[in-house]
């Protein structure tokens, strides 16, 4: 089940570089070290659920954004379209632009 830590570490991953924190200021903010968010976002260790609540909080986000793994590099869109890598990738850059519109040129 490693595949689901990656998974879920990744979505973290995403959600706070969408709110440009860097992993010190995050780690501050859900009261872990630098290394242990590291070790989530890179699926080294799984998150207990205290903590994952801790974090979607943190990052602004339902706990079910983190967990909704399906399959390996698959995920579904609204209509239940599946969304490759890439569309995930171009879905990124969206969300950074949305809350930073000023640096579109940057992507």
């Amino acid at each position: 089940m490693k595949e689901v830590s990656i998974h879920v570490g990744q979505r973290i991953r995403l959600y706070r570089k969408t709110k440009n924190l860097t992993i010190e200021t995050f780690a501050g903010m859900i009261h872990k070290s630098k290394a242990t968010v590291s070790k989530y976002e890179n699926g080294d260790i799984s998150i207990d659920i205290e903590t994952l609540f801790t974090i979607a909080q943190a990052l602004g986000v339902p706990v079910n954004q983190l967990i909704d793994y399906e399959e390996i590099g698959e995920e579904k869109g609204e209509k239940g379209e599946i969304i490759k890598p890439q569309q995930k990738q171009i879905l990124y850059v969206l969300l950074r632009w949305q809350t930073q519109p000023h640096c579109a040129q940057c992507y």
